[in-house]
């Protein structure tokens, strides 16, 4: 029988701490520079104080997220190979970084001598870490690589991710938005509400305060008939300490669906902000 490993980055926010099939996953870091200085990869600076806004900041001082690079991820595959004969990439979102065309890049090398699907998750941190979750379960489960890939495939779509940050400038320097349209965003004091459609980071409301963003979460939410899982992920100064609204309405309307919150990692705040707040829905997976 194949042996079916899965590779997933540190974006990744997993809601259980114990589930079947964990022992598979493994995780591949990005490395951070600050003020110019290499910080070394993120899981060895679980916490910085990074500034509320990027305006003004020298580029080459300002926080910066390098992405696992070809080079890494193709000595990752070397290793993984001597324990699996089959592997699982799955990625954040490709609209947020290269990390899944790093990936892409690397499994071509290897082509034709060991197994590999490399999978853009369309999503990031607990949507990302769901996805991985019921991954690892249908390995548990001893379902073939071939029928794993078109499952998770299939589940991707099933995840809807809300990120909300007033840090204009900090998406302009991960060259998601225009510096102009970052000044004026900041200038303004507005907190952008975005939602990853198709691989795609799309603004679709501008709030005031954190407490309309709930209020936007709420209303977003009702368009849904059913969900197994909302996630809400925010920072360790907890922005929407509104939070306990948001977790009664899916209570109230969504019994059966369980509700986590998670803090945010130093991944997902460089590439958002130091105040961003993100929420996951997803809908029920493939069985």
């Amino acid at each position: 029988m194949a042996s079916i490993g899965i590779l997933t980055d540190t974006t990744a926010h997993f809601p259980q701490p114990k589930f079947p099939g964990q022992d598979q996953i493994i995780l591949i870091d990005f490395s951070l520079t600050f003020q110019g200085a290499p910080l070394g990869e993120c899981r060895e600076n679980k916490s910085l104080d990074l500034p509320h806004t990027l305006i003004g900041w020298e580029p080459e001082k300002a926080p910066h997220l390098s992405p696992p690079s070809v080079e890494e991820f193709y000595q990752h595959y070397l290793l993984l190979h001597q324990r699996f004969s089959h592997l699982l990439v799955i990625t954040h979102s490709a609209q947020l970084s290269p990390t899944y065309e790093n990936a892409l890049q690397a499994a071509e090398i290897l082509h034709g001598t060991s197994r590999i699907a490399v999978i853009n998750a369309q999503t990031i941190s607990a949507g990302l870490g769901l996805l991985v979750q019921a991954t690892a379960q249908y390995i548990s489960q001893g379902l073939a690589f071939d029928q794993i890939e078109t499952l998770v495939r299939r589940n991707v779509p099933k995840i809807y991710t809300l990120l909300c940050t007033p840090a204009f400038s900090y998406l302009a320097y991960n060259g998601l938005i225009s510096y102009p349209q970052a000044i004026a965003g900041e200038m303004l004091n507005l907190i952008q509400v975005f939602t990853l459609e198709e691989d795609h980071l799309v603004p679709i409301e501008k709030v005031r305060n954190y407490r309309h963003a709930v209020e936007f979460f709420i209303e977003f939410l009702s368009e849904f008939e059913d969900l197994t899982h909302v996630a809400l992920v925010q920072t360790g100064n907890a922005p929407l300490s509104e939070s306990y609204l948001l977790r009664q309405y899916v209570g109230e309307t969504f019994p059966s669906t369980a509700f986590t919150e998670h803090k945010a990692n130093l991944p997902m705040m460089t590439l958002f902000g130091p105040r961003f707040v993100c929420l996951i829905a997803v809908e029920a997976f493939e069985p």
